[in-house]
């Protein structure tokens, strides 16, 4: 299932390669609106790994307080080592659709062993940096979600 669902998406990839041939524009906003939405979750991550490391510097609090605390702290940490790959997969998975397109606009033939190997490298690349995402997502989620349940408990 995963094989077809691979399959289809490089079948996918090789159409709008094939168009982007001569319009880059498109290529740019396809890849901007995915780092966008990592910098909201990367910003998301890092301000509460901020925050909860400023809470447990400043001020006494109670046992259970911190110990929530320091999970919180813990998952975004997580989530923002989560954003770091993710975003980085997903400039290595620009790179392989500009080398296609590169090899395209040079005069190669979308069906050629070379952007086969690229295509086939970026489909890789941005599932990786989906799953990644969804990690960071889960972990920023998870996190602020007892932050404000031990807010209003305390």
């Amino acid at each position: 299932m995963a094989q077809s669902r691979k399959e289809k998406g490089i079948a996918q990839l090789r159409k709008m390669l094939t168009r982007w041939q001569n319009i880059d524009s498109e290529f740019r906003q396809y890849i901007s609106w995915r780092v966008e939405t990592l910098r909201l979750i990367g910003a998301g991550n890092t301000s509460g790994l901020f925050a909860i490391a400023l809470f447990l510097t400043t001020g006494a609090r109670t046992g259970g307080i911190v110990g929530a605390a320091k999970i919180c702290l813990l998952l975004f940490f997580i989530g923002f080592g989560a954003f770091f790959f993710a975003y980085r997969t997903l400039y290595r998975c620009a790179g392989h659709m500009e080398d296609c397109l590169l090899a395209l606009r040079a005069g190669g033939d979308v069906s050629s062993s070379g952007v086969n190997k690229s295509v086939s490298s970026a489909i890789d690349e941005s599932e990786r940096s989906g799953v990644l995402v969804m990690v960071s997502t889960i972990c920023f989620v998870v996190a602020s979600v007892i932050a404000v349940v031990g807010l209003l408990l305390s």
